[in-house]
């Protein structure tokens, strides 16, 4: 009874997962659906490879790998699940705001001991700092921090040095 109960734990468990990627499609964030493939992948009891570390894997080490992206004749997986096993959905960093609230959540552990004042001060800046940046280029606000370019960089420094020239006249 119990090996059932843990069977149909994780059946359920992969099923999410895989509708979790189905349901994004292609109007979502890059980050949103490499993620969902590895929940997606990570759920069928596979490790997040990369294609190149794959292919230099023996076909022997590969075959369970491509046999769950098959599926089977009767229910073969959707395009997108036999992708996320096969690697072939592209690495994809988050926008800003979200690699905020991860970097937040790592460091979790650093500001335990600290009252909530304290933690408020933490992350006033980090906050700040994300929120200038998307003010300054408002076209940047869902881009990824990875496609962030020098001149972009220098656009936003432009746009803190005027204001700060605005506050503080010579």
């Amino acid at each position: 009874m119990s090996a059932a109960k843990r069977k149909a734990f994780e059946s359920e468990e992969l099923k999410r997962a895989e509708w979790h990627l189905l349901e994004l499609g292609d109007s979502a964030p890059v980050h949103e659906t490499y993620e969902a493939a590895n929940r997606a992948v990570e759920s069928r009891g596979f490790d997040d490879v990369a294609s190149d570390v794959l292919l230099q894997r023996s076909f022997q080490e590969n075959l369970p790998r491509l046999m769950a992206a098959a599926g089977t004749q009767t229910a073969p997986d959707p395009p997108a699940v036999a992708d996320a096993l096969l690697d072939f959905a592209s690495f994809a960093m988050p926008p800003l705001g979200t690699d905020l609230t991860e970097f937040i959540a790592l460091t979790k552990t650093k500001h335990l001991r600290k009252s909530n004042g304290q933690r408020h001060l933490w992350r006033l800046p980090r906050e700040r700092a994300i929120a200038n940046f998307e003010k300054a280029l408002p076209r940047l606000v869902h881009q990824r921090i990875d496609a962030i370019t020098r001149e972009e960089a220098l656009a936003f420094r432009d746009w803190w040095s005027l204001r700060i020239q605005v506050i503080s006249p010579s």
